[in-house]
């Protein structure tokens, strides 16, 4: 279940401080950190989610995770969503949760600079439409790592492998909540898993494990994590 409380333009974070859900209990707040809706792909608006309590229970222990509609042309000829969808659905967390990671390190590294003799500074943890290091990877001028990690630059991500255990078929129509977490860093690579929730089954449809390797798009050789993107790691999870 899920219902629209309030919409905001472009991409759109219901932020670290939960959503306050429409129905139910007066005042009751769901957890839902870092939660987005992303629509057709390119345009995402931010929906505050009534979540059910089993889909909620769900997602308790993430802190990142991205939400979107399940569309008709993802089923294929055994009417249920095609097993490679579900690929797609994780590689979409994993995009964003890096996004978010690569936003935190960003702005400290931006307020090293701006607040090094002044005083201490809390990076956001939104995401604004208008950085383009964030939002157009590719366009990014910036010359530190973790500036141009999602860029072809310089270091940067890249997929190592991939694993998805499925647990139940998804329909159409459905929203699903994808839940991102890192489970292991190491000098040049990191490993995350991720849950895809069905919000109409109110469980787990799959589960999925990745392994990202740093990379430098210079000389195509390995390289170590950017310290900066590290710290944003560990202050997510």
């Amino acid at each position: 279940m899920w219902s629209t409380r309030s919409v905001v333009r472009g991409v759109g974070v219901c932020g670290a401080n939960g959503v306050r859900s429409g129905g139910g209990v007066s005042g009751s707040v769901i957890h839902r950190p870092y939660c987005t809706t992303h629509i057709n792909g390119n345009a995402a608006i931010a929906v505050h989610l009534q979540l059910s309590p089993e889909v909620s229970e769900l997602l308790k222990d993430y802190k990142v995770s991205t939400t979107f509609p399940i569309h008709w042309g993802d089923m294929d000829a055994f009417a249920h969503v095609n097993n490679v969808m579900y690929i797609r659905y994780l590689e979409s967390a994993r995009v964003h949760y890096l996004r978010r990671a690569t936003h935190l390190a960003t702005h400290t590294v931006d307020s090293k600079h701006s607040h090094s003799d002044s005083h201490s500074h809390s990076p956001s943890h939104s995401l604004p439409p208008s950085d383009p290091s964030v939002f157009s990877p590719l366009a990014a001028t910036h010359t530190t790592p973790a500036h141009s990690f999602l860029s072809n630059k310089g270091i940067g991500p890249i997929i190592k492998s991939v694993k998805c255990t499925y647990r139940a078929p998804l329909v159409f129509p459905d929203m699903v909540t994808v839940a991102s977490r890192v489970t292991k860093i190491e000098a040049d690579r990191f490993s995350m898993s991720h849950i895809i929730v069905s919000h109409k089954l109110g469980k787990v449809a799959a589960e999925g494990e990745d392994v990202i390797v740093s990379i430098d798009y210079k000389t195509g050789d390995k390289a170590p994590l950017p310290a900066d993107i590290v710290k944003a790691i560990r202050q997510i999870d």
